[in-house]
Order: C-alpha cells, then structure tokens, then sequence
C-alpha cells in the first residue's frame, strides 16, 4: 500500500483582469499617447533652450549683425538663424560645420510639433484592434472650423520619438559646444570685433 501523500491540486491562476477589461487597455494607451506627445514637444524645447545663448551671443558680434541682431521668438525663425549662422563666415562656421543634417530633421518633425501642441487625444482601434493615437485638430477659419487628424499606431509614436531623441541629443551637444568655443573663436577677432552692434567699435 503506498504512503504516498496524494498531490493538492494546483490553485487556478489568478484571472489577468487587466488584460481582458477594454477600458483598462484604453486608459494605458491614453497614458502611452499622452507620454509621445509630451516627450516630442520636449524634445523641441531642449533644441530652443540650447539655441537661446548661441544666438544672444552671436548678436554680439558685427559680422553676424544682420543674422541674429533681432530675436526670433518663433522655434522656426530661430532655426532659420542658426542655418544662416551656420554658413555665414565667422567664428562660428566650424562648431556649426555639422548642424545642418540635424536642422533638416527637425524640420520634417516641425509640422507634426505644431499640431501636436494644439490637438486632442483619442485612442481607436482598427479591424486587427490594434490600439491607434488618434489626435484632433479644429482650425478656426474665417466663417468656418477646418478639422484634420493624425493617426499614429504604437510603433510610429516609437519610431518618431527614436529619430527625434537621437537628432536631437546630437544638436544640443553640438550647440553646447559652439557656444563654450565662441569666447575663444571671438576673442581672436581683432580688437573691437566684439563690440555689440549697437555699440561703436
């Protein structure tokens, strides 16, 4: 006769409620869109906030007095000067030699930046119940509302947040780097070259 303790009879495991409840899926894609739009607007913002002392500092010297004398307030002004900036002879061409792929790449993301900014969020699924980012834009036209969309899946969101986050990770260092060079690059400039442009030489 065996002794043998009879086995117990393994628990059932405990239901994944999470992933079977459709409003709990919704809420977590909601987060995930919320999360894209956020890190793409700072993205932008970490390309303005490095931008600033570069320009404010280039519109200290006359040789960039028709580029950067007047300060941009709209991200694509600024970026148009530091393309000019970046082929204009002066003590900036070299940090800049290797900022313009970069400023192409941005430009491509300016648009959806833009629209991004001012849309709401909604999460739809389509026929494979995929969950989609779908964001709403209402225009104000004269007499009318314009209404346009985009619709992003998880793995465009994780696509265009990869290319901006690289893009602008190599921006930022490269205008770090031009503006901690322009001290040396302006103080080898003959004497008065420094002056501000609303200041005799």
């Amino acid at each position: 006769m065996s002794t043998a303790k009879p086995k117990k009879p393994k628990a059932p495991a405990p239901a994944d409620h999470g992933a079977q409840n459709p409003q709990v899926q919704l809420n977590a894609a909601r987060k995930e869109g919320h999360a894209f739009r956020g890190a793409l607007l700072d993205h932008f913002a970490r390309v303005e906030h490095s931008l600033g002392p570069l320009l404010v500092q280039a519109s200290t010297l006359p040789v960039y007095a028709t580029i950067a004398r007047k300060p941009a307030h709209l991200l694509g002004q600024k970026l148009e000067q530091l393309r000019s900036l970046a082929a204009a002879e002066g003590p900036l061409k070299d940090p800049l030699a290797q900022v313009s792929a970069n400023i192409e790449v941005l430009h491509r993301f300016e648009e959806i930046r833009h629209f991004m900014a001012h849309a709401t969020l909604e999460v739809v699924q389509n026929e494979s119940r995929e969950m989609l980012y779908l964001f709403r834009l209402a225009k104000l036209c004269k007499a009318s509302v314009e209404h346009s969309s985009i619709v992003l899946g998880k793995a465009d969101a994780k696509s265009i947040g990869a290319e901006l986050g690289v893009t602008v990770q190599a921006l930022t260092r490269q205008l770090d780097a031009a503006c901690k060079s322009f001290g040396a690059s302006a103080s080898r400039l003959p004497r008065g070259g420094a002056a501000h442009p609303s200041q005799p030489a």
